[in-house]
């Protein structure tokens, strides 16, 4: 009786996102894409439920990355899958970049010192990713 209560008052909304193909339901120990462009492995998850009439219905999640920091790419209680190495190299090459693009970025705030030392690292051939697609030792002291 719980699973129909809980099910008739959510509808189809979690069955509908759950068969997204561009989303994984997480698991620990698993890799999967962030919104800081690179794969991270999940190590601990933390699931938030409340009380809906004489049962409790799991509403959100949060997941904690091998670093100690939450994913961001959380959405409906998913993640997305990883990406490749070769994307994440592509995403982070910056070759693109111009130096009036560079100055933007900067008044606005989005451009620091931190930015300047990915960028000269990137231009210096270092390796941004292994090929998991986690960000490498190197990359990390960077910050």
């Amino acid at each position: 009786m719980k699973k129909r209560i809980a099910k008739k008052k959510m509808g189809n909304y979690l069955w509908n996102q759950s068969h997204n193909p561009n989303l994984c339901l997480p698991k620990i120990s698993e890799i999967y894409e962030d919104c800081d462009g690179f794969n991270h492995i999940v190590s601990d998850m933390k699931l938030f439920h409340q009380q809906f009439q004489n049962g409790w219905v799991l509403y959100d999640a949060s997941y904690i990355r091998e670093d100690g920091h939450y994913f961001c790419g959380c959405m409906n209680l998913m993640l997305c899958p990883p990406r490749s190495p070769e994307e994440i190299r592509k995403y982070w090459k910056m070759d693109s970049y111009s130096q009036e693009y560079i100055d933007e970025q900067r008044n606005l705030g989005w451009w620091n010192e931190q930015s300047d030392r990915q960028l000269e690292f990137v231009k210096s051939g270092g390796i941004v990713c292994d090929e998991q697609g986690l960000p490498t030792k190197e990359w990390i002291a960077l910050k």
